[in-house]
């Protein structure tokens, strides 16, 4: 058994080429947003600090002196944000169309293979018992049906309660009042498109993990057909145990196979979807603070601005949530295939000592004298192949790791609270900058 299972992708069986279809829809959306992206970030440098009243200045005045520049820079960027990540999501879709589209096969097939295998083994299985639905495919559907109705209900305040009533300037272009609401659904489309993709990467984690709890389940019963509690079985068919052991060096491969290939496929993206939501996060709640201390527009006392501020926090974290939720699923049930690995390892040695005080086994001993070994060497191989979904290659995703995001946040809050009395004695110190560049539609309750 290798350790880094490879080999050639195998061919798709479909007359329509999924992933051409796929790269091309990227292809247009990563220059859509890439232009959209340079444009806000344009707009952003020309009319840095139009909303003081002041002539356009340097982007850098608005951070010199500022003891909050942190707090102060992540609301800036809140509208550029949503087109940064999905720029980059376009851009990696478009490189790993194909791989993405050949694992999504590759996951068929060890999944047909694996049902075979059990229903060859254990004749009372049938393929409708195999196929149990899984409550968190829901879960995923009602996840990503929550975030986009957080994003409808966003567009339905932008269309009911525009921002401007006069004509404004964006980048080197002046428009009338109703063009506003056009930049606003480009953010807007922004956060929209990744939502299928989110749902894409939810049943991929789903079907894995169906994947590798039905391998579990073939080592749990190889378990319990070979060895009792007692380490004593005298009614063994060796060859049976063979043909069973090599049956799950298969499955195992093809396993740790489709493990790898589902982590090279999604990794990147993982690590995009996490960046961009915690940055929306973080941006969203300097924005809260800095409402929170303006004098000019505190949006926090109004019923409509709450609910829309609450929102938006809940939108990324929601996100955040579902994607180390069901990415640790599959870490998880590798582990438990690599804790059952031992566990029989460890009962192979436990009757192997209890055998040479029988008669009995004294014949067998020649014939599985390397049994132990072969059990040692697969559960060495096994713990060190790929465990899950890793993010950029760097750390798996697992509870742990949630745990650790969850942390950082009540981390960044806390310095938030500390920064936000920087942030007074900044703004007293500068009466005439305004409270925020471009406050238009990095504001609320434009661009929640």
């Amino acid at each position: 058994m290798s350790n880094e299972p490879g080999g050639r992708y195998p061919p798709i069986m479909e007359k329509v080429q999924k992933h051409r279809v796929l790269r091309l829809a990227s292809t247009v959306g990563f220059v859509v947003f890439l232009c959209l992206l340079v444009i806000d970030l344009g707009d952003w440098l020309v009319n840095a600090e139009n909303g003081s009243g002041e002539a356009p200045d340097s982007i850098f005045r608005a951070f010199q002196g500022r003891q909050s520049g942190v707090i102060v820079m992540l609301a800036y960027f809140r509208s550029q944000f949503p087109f940064l990540m999905a720029t980059l999501v376009m851009l990696t879709l478009f490189f790993r169309a194909k791989r993405i589209c050949h694992t999504e096969s590759f996951r068929e097939q060890v999944d047909c293979r694996i049902k075979r295998m059990m229903m060859v083994s254990d004749g009372t299985r049938t393929p409708t018992e195999l196929d149990v639905p899984d409550r968190k495919a829901k879960i995923a559907t009602l996840i990503v049906t929550a975030l986009a109705s957080l994003i409808f209900f966003r567009l339905v305040v932008c269309v009911v309660d525009p921002l401007y009533v006069n004509e404004f300037q964006y980048f080197v272009w002046t428009f009338p009042a109703g063009y506003f609401l056009v930049i606003q659904v480009a953010i807007i489309v922004a956060d929209s498109v990744i939502l299928p993709l989110y749902l894409w990467l939810f049943f991929i984690t789903i079907k894995t993990v169906k994947v590798v709890r039905m391998y579990n389940i073939m080592i749990q019963s190889f378990t319990g057909s070979t060895l009792n509690q007692c380490g004593l079985v005298p009614e063994i068919d060796t060859n049976k145990r063979e043909d069973d052991l090599q049956s799950l060096c298969l499955t195992e491969n093809l396993v740790a196979g489709l493990l790898h290939r589902v982590d090279q496929s999604f990794r990147t993206l993982t690590g995009f979807f996490l960046l961009g939501n915690i940055l929306q996060l973080a941006s969203v709640i300097s924005q809260g603070f800095m409402s929170y201390h303006s004098s000019q527009s505190n949006v926090l006392t109004k019923p409509i601005g709450l609910v829309l501020y609450v929102m938006s926090c809940i939108g990324p974290f929601a996100a955040i949530y579902a994607i180390v939720m069901f990415s640790a699923a599959v870490h998880d049930q590798r582990m438990t295939s690599i804790r059952l690995w031992k566990e029989l390892a460890l009962a192979h040695n436990d009757e192997k000592q209890l055998s040479e005080k029988h008669e009995y086994f004294s014949n067998r001993q020649l014939h599985e004298s390397g049994l132990g070994k072969r059990l040692l060497t697969i559960m060495h191989v096994t713990s060190h192949r790929c465990r899950g979904l890793t993010v950029a290659g760097t750390v798996y995703i697992t509870k742990s790791f949630g745990i650790t995001l969850i942390m950082g946040a009540v981390g960044f809050l806390c310095f938030m609270l500390e920064r936000s009395e920087h942030y007074d004695a900044d703004k007293a110190g500068r009466p005439h900058s305004p409270v925020l560049l471009r406050e238009r539609y990095d504001h609320f309750p434009s661009t929640i």
